[in-house]
């Protein structure tokens, strides 16, 4: 819904070498793996078991001269005048290094690095680009996730490429516009952002700029994140490529320093060229299985041992989030919302004739833990009768709006926002019970303040933050969350380099999936939840060892911003009747199995004026605004008979 102690070093950033074979590639000695599925292999890397760069003259020259006919690959100023050239390469085919590339198919996933002593010439034949990097700084390359991006560790930095192909207004220079500005640029190019989060820019702006590279459009940025102390890579440089006759195929370079390198991502720029597109780009990245924390204390261990082999989904219903007692005038104020919340539940449990399972609440970065309420609506453990919390924590203070630009991200990494994260924390610890703590969700959109779209096309930064929470629970002994990381379904901006699992922070850092997919209900035609979960299981490869949480979900009846108010009631009803006949069935499918919980969110979206612009609500506890559901009698009969088939 729109709505350094550990730090760094991605555990993402290793290079793919998992045991065996795969169809269509002549394995390398002593490397190998994966498959043709999204998703197979794991990331973990020994760096003594990287392959021999291969010198055979044939696979080389098929590699560079054969694949492309026409001199696509040629760089005669870097000296690549042609394959003889290539002093050596190392050749990446379908989850693994070869001796020789196949004969390429429309399935085939490579990627080439080719050197000649003083560059290396990177080859991205599935996503459509080549570019050449100082060789005598390339140190490892990680492929686990090459669908979305690579990363090289080059000398003091760390390098991002994706190529990106997803630009969804169509191939003019109107759409391209649409696309950069409003997808792309839109904080990066403000200098009020840059002013508002205490940055500075390095230099000139490049921008649209067709001139310095004749026959593309380039844009580039260098920025320094000032009061530094306690960020790794303080200087970053950021470019987009794209050919001046495709609005839609373009490069994105990122680079993270130590030091400001603006001539060396130039030269990058300058070595860039589109090619054509050969095969299909595939993620190999796989979690593993869940790493239990060896903080927990018994309880909490015990809750997620249940919660793993549930073989029911847990229920819960978000309709208002608990706050501490500091946020209010008066204990009076205190208490009148006190006991707004606890009838606000107690009538939902009332209608559904069913005690909830977790009890859902939201909090801000600055924001106390509520720990009354949690103690007295929560407290439960699994066993005890009583729902488990699952909090939300984001980082944001202004209920994900960009106010004036800003962004909470740079600040957290310089640590102004330790002493929350510490006073949550104890608070955290002293509640005691388990906790579904789900930290900075949908955070591959563009409406969070936490997004990459606001930390200069960096998803590393949204890692480096959770890496930093993560730390200070560790130092503060809190032994009972259990972290649940949760992308939205669908991303947004509509890109490579934003997708879900360039967020993921690593796996000794989460133990639960969180999965969160709406149907808004304002269309004619309804997508099922069959459809977005199971496709969803089916995106999640990588995870499928891990307990998974629908976190957030729901599904609308229509608003009166798009429409008549409910006139989609039915259909609601049939979605909700399908839903249960899913996660009820005897035999239930695959992705149902790895459901272990799911929270229906019982709140409305409202544009400027108040009018209801996605209709989620099905029961009006505290009959906000007066708002009238009873034309969702048949919604909340849905959901009470399949609320009793659990």
């Amino acid at each position: 819904m729109k709505k350094i102690g550990r730090i760094f070093l991605l555990s993402l950033m290793a290079v793919l070498f998992a045991a065996g074979s795969f169809a269509g590639c002549a394995s390398a000695g002593g490397s190998g793996g994966g498959s043709s599925d999204e998703s197979s292999g794991s990331a973990a890397s020994d760096s003594a078991s990287a392959p021999a760069e291969v010198t055979d003259r044939e696979a080389i020259g098929y590699a560079f001269g054969g694949v492309y006919l026409n001199g696509e690959l040629e760089d005669e100023e870097r000296g690549f005048a042609g394959a003889e050239d290539v002093s050596s390469a190392r050749l990446y085919c379908d989850g693994g290094f070869v001796e020789a590339f196949p004969e390429f198919t429309a399935r085939t996933d490579a990627k080439a690095e080719f050197y000649n002593g003083e560059y290396v010439k990177m080859v991205d034949y599935s996503g459509g680009m080549t570019y050449c990097l100082p060789a005598d700084e390339m140190l490892e390359i990680d492929y686990s996730i090459a669908h979305y991006r690579l990363q090289i560790s080059l000398g003091d930095s760390l390098l991002t490429v994706s190529a990106e192909y997803d630009n969804p207004y169509g191939n003019t220079a109107s759409s391209w516009e649409i696309y950069r500005e409003e997808w792309l640029l839109r904080f990066i190019d403000d200098d009020g952002y840059i002013e508002k989060n205490n940055l500075e820019r390095i230099g000139e702006v490049i921008y649209n700029d067709t001139q310095i590279k004749p026959g593309y459009d380039v844009y580039h940025y260098a920025v320094h994140i000032k009061n530094d102390a306690n960020i790794e890579y303080p200087y970053y440089n950021v470019a987009v490529v794209r050919k001046a006759s495709d609005y839609v195929n373009f490069g994105l370079f990122v680079m993270k320093s130590k030091y400001d390198r603006t001539e060396d991502m130039l030269d990058i720029v300058d070595s860039y060229a589109a090619v054509y597109h050969r095969g299909t780009a595939k993620n190999y990245y796989d979690a593993g299985e869940p790493v239990e924390d060896e903080n927990w204390n018994e309880e909490t261990a015990a809750y997620f041992r249940s919660l793993s082999a549930s073989e029911k989904v847990n229920w819960g219903f978000f309709s208002y989030s608990m706050n501490d007692e500091s946020a209010y005038a008066s204990d009076a104020a205190y208490r009148e919302q006190y006991d707004r919340i606890r009838n606000i539940q107690a009538e939902i449990e009332e209608t559904m004739e069913y005690e909830f399972d977790i009890y859902p609440t939201y909090n801000h970065l600055t924001t106390p833990f509520p720990t009354s309420m949690a103690e007295d609506f929560a407290g439960g453990n699994g066993e005890n009768g009583r729902p488990v919390l699952q909090f939300t924590y984001q980082f944001t203070v202004d209920n994900n709006t960009f106010a004036e630009n800003g962004t909470p991200m740079f600040d957290i990494l310089r640590g102004r926002y330790d002493h929350y994260f510490r006073n949550l924390a104890r608070a955290i610890k002293a509640y005691g019970k388990p906790v579904l703590f789900r930290l900075n969700n949908e955070m591959n959109t563009d409406w969070v303040s936490y997004c990459g779209l606001v930390t200069l096309l960096d998803p590393d930064i949204f890692v480096m933050a959770w890496q930093r929470l993560y730390s200070v629970f560790e130092e503060e002994g809190v032994d009972n969350c259990i972290w649940i990381w949760n992308p939205a379904g669908v991303s947004c901006p509509y890109s490579s380099w934003g997708e879900d699992l360039c967020y993921f922070p690593g796996t000794e850092y989460v133990q639960v999936l969180g999965l969160t997919d709406y149907e808004m209900g304002n269309g004619d035609v309804f997508t099922s939840f069959e459809s977005y979960y199971s496709s969803l299981y089916e995106k999640n490869t990588a995870f499928r060892a891990y307990p998974a949480i629908i976190s957030e979900f729901a599904c609308g009846s229509g608003g009166n911003a798009s429409g008549a108010l409910g006139r989609n009631a039915a259909k609601q009803a049939a979605w909700v009747e399908e839903m249960f006949a899913q996660i009820n069935a005897g035999n239930p499918a695959a992705y149902i199995r790895q459901i272990k919980g799911a929270v229906w969110f019982n709140c409305n979206d409202y544009d400027g004026d108040m009018r209801i612009a996605n209709r989620l609500k099905i029961v009006n506890a505290d009959n906000y605004l007066g708002e009238d559901y009873s034309d969702l009698a048949a919604t909340t009969a849905a959901f009470r008979e399949g609320l009793s088939g659990a």
